[in-house]
């Protein structure tokens, strides 16, 4: 589970996110994300009824995101409310997590929400 501080709770936040917010996407993975001016960058994922009418699939879906960021937490800059949009997928037969990670790192990269890590 994600720590508290890094978690986007407040529907009002949500809002501020979606509506004043840039997006880019990746593959299965759609980001939308806006600077908050904290310490902690904080994550929220928001699975709509168009990728599957069945709540039990649209929160198994956003209980393996969360748990994926869980791990990449510390790979973001620090400063940014993230919502995390899956989309539907043709091949929706099983959640590839591994893919699904490296779309979400994909688009992180591309939308310049990473830590630049050197390597030795």
């Amino acid at each position: 589970m994600l720590p508290f501080k890094n978690r986007l709770t407040k529907k009002r936040d949500f809002e501020t996110v979606f509506q004043g917010g840039r997006g880019i996407g990746v593959g299965p993975v759609f980001l939308k994300f806006k600077e908050n001016n904290t310490d902690n960058s904080r994550f929220g994922v928001a699975v709509g009824v168009k990728f599957s009418k069945k709540a039990v699939v649209r929160n198994a879906i956003k209980r393996q995101i969360r748990e994926i960021l869980k791990e990449k937490v510390a790979l973001f800059k620090k400063g940014f409310d993230v919502i995390v949009v899956p989309q539907k997928v043709k091949e929706n037969t099983k959640f590839n997590q591994a893919k699904w990670a490296s779309s979400l790192e994909e688009a992180a990269q591309k939308a310049e929400l990473l830590i630049n890590i050197k390597k030795n």
